[in-house]
């Protein structure tokens, strides 16, 4: 049972948001993740998983700063800068696991809930008993 007092003082980040929307997305998440599959760290990836798309949804990137916190929403977007004696430049890709044609790694990658959850799932599972998950690759030929 997905317990929202409990999620957001683990990630006050989000305490910001309406209760009721926390626990909506909370609840659907701990629908979707099996009693099963992560034993004692379930509640840790329901966790995650309610983290991740609250970060997607929500614009909460002021409240990681308030809280003293690095940006968790971001990580879908690296950012490389260089410099030389005439010229500066930066530029932005998406990471490894966005372009991925996995598309269980092309969601879980855009947050590091995300990618913690994607890392939780490598640790206890074979993907293969999580969910069925096709390149995106074979799907559109």
């Amino acid at each position: 049972m997905f317990d929202v007092m409990e999620f957001l003082c683990m990630y006050p980040e989000f305490d910001s948001l309406q209760q009721a929307a926390v626990n909506g997305v909370g609840k659907r998440e701990d629908s979707i993740v099996s009693d099963h599959a992560f034993g004692d760290l379930r509640q840790h990836a329901v966790y995650l998983r309610t983290a991740h798309r609250l970060a997607l949804r929500f614009n909460i990137g002021k409240q990681y700063g308030v809280k003293g916190l690095r940006n968790g929403a971001t990580t879908g977007i690296t950012t490389s800068k260089s410099a030389s004696n005439s010229s500066l430049s930066e530029s932005t890709e998406l990471n490894a696991f966005v372009r991925s044609d996995n598309p269980l790694w092309a969601d879980f990658g855009r947050t590091e809930y995300g990618l913690e959850y994607l890392s939780m799932l490598e640790e206890t599972l074979p993907q293969s008993q999580v969910v069925y998950s096709p390149r995106v690759s074979d799907v559109y030929r």
